[in-house]
């Protein structure tokens, strides 16, 4: 009776572990099919993400496209706006130059023509000659 005791003893052993294994196996294919869910919900996320990033990638190609030809309108703009300066300055300098020129014209119209008012005071055959 001892050996078969043991045997059923055994048994009971090896059954209970069959069941509790079965129970694993069961909980580890739960497992497996929740990771499976979750590996596809992330794949579709990815996806999904890529699509995304694909579509930044277009718009930031575009938008530095669009500032590079910003950068080269405002180089083109900085040097009009340099070459305008410069001939501002140029005009500036010819003005003062011709207003020097002016005032000393007008200096020396108006010492003429004290001069001539001087000549014409002095000498009457001046004033028979202007008629």
């Amino acid at each position: 009776m001892d050996e078969s005791f043991c045997a059923d003893t055994k048994i009971e052993q090896l059954e209970k572990d069959i069941r509790v294994a079965n129970q694993d196996l069961a909980d580890n294919e739960t497992l497996i099919a929740t990771y499976r869910q979750d590996r596809d919900r992330l794949e579709k996320e990815m996806r999904g993400l890529e699509k995304e990033l694909g579509q930044a990638q277009v718009e930031y190609e575009r938008e530095k496209a669009q500032l590079t030809a910003y950068d080269e309108e405002l180089k083109e703009l900085e040097a009009l706006a340099k070459q305008k300066s410069k001939t501002v300055a140029e005009s500036q300098l010819e003005l003062q130059n011709l207003t020097h020129e002016t005032e000393r014209l007008s200096k020396e119209n108006s010492g003429l023509a004290h001069a001539m008012q001087e000549l014409v005071e002095s000498h009457d055959w001046i004033e028979d000659q202007k008629q």
